[in-house]
């Protein structure tokens, strides 16, 4: 009686899926992009903190569950070089608001490398958009992948500071940005960990 009574709670409230691509800086937390599948043209761009080195991920609280996380690599910042995380980041960002927008405004990759065209894709609305933004934070890490390939081919041979990248695909439960309002304070809320 109680399972069939917690399912009953547990399927009334819907979810939204969607992609998170996660960069791990050790010691400073997370810096996260979001491609808001409601929200077609929005890129949210956020960082959570874990508190200690050790802790786990504690994304905000409006995501409702971690449906499923896959390591995609690293990217590599050459600090010797006189490049900053900050800079790095920045690129990726600009990447997949390239990716994301091209495949919004067009309905199609101009770029070849992305998707197909959107009224081909057999998807329904929600499908779509979930897989247009998993294709645009894949292409642009893919593109930071490569730039840092070329820049090590050229470079003075300096170790680079490497950062994991996952993609994490989530339930939240509501449609839109991952961070809101309630998660604009000091006192730390708490999201599912990973």
């Amino acid at each position: 009686m109680f399972s069939a009574l917690s399912s009953l709670f547990s399927s009334s409230s819907p979810s939204y899926d969607s992609i998170i691509l996660l960069i791990h800086r050790p010691l400073s937390g997370y810096t996260c992009f979001h491609p808001v599948p409601e929200e077609v043209d929005v890129v949210e761009e956020f960082t959570t903190y874990s508190g200690t080195p050790t802790a786990s991920l504690r994304l905000p609280s409006s995501v409702k569950a971690i449906i499923s996380r896959e390591v995609l690599g690293e990217i590599a910042v050459r600090a010797t070089d006189g490049e900053s995380f900050t800079d790095v980041s920045n690129k990726l960002a600009d990447y997949i608001r390239r990716f994301y927008t091209v495949d919004t405004e067009t309905g199609c990759d101009d770029l070849g490398s992305i998707g197909k065209c959107a009224e081909s894709s057999g998807f329904g609305e929600g499908k779509q958009n979930l897989q247009r933004s998993e294709q645009a934070l894949g292409e642009g890490f893919n593109s930071i992948v490569r730039e840092n390939e070329k820049q090590q081919s050229e470079g003075s041979g300096a170790l680079p500071i490497k950062y994991t990248v996952e993609l994490v695909r989530i339930s939240r439960k509501h449609p839109g940005r991952v961070v809101d309002d309630s998660d604009l304070t000091s006192f730390p809320r708490r999201g599912p960990a990973l």
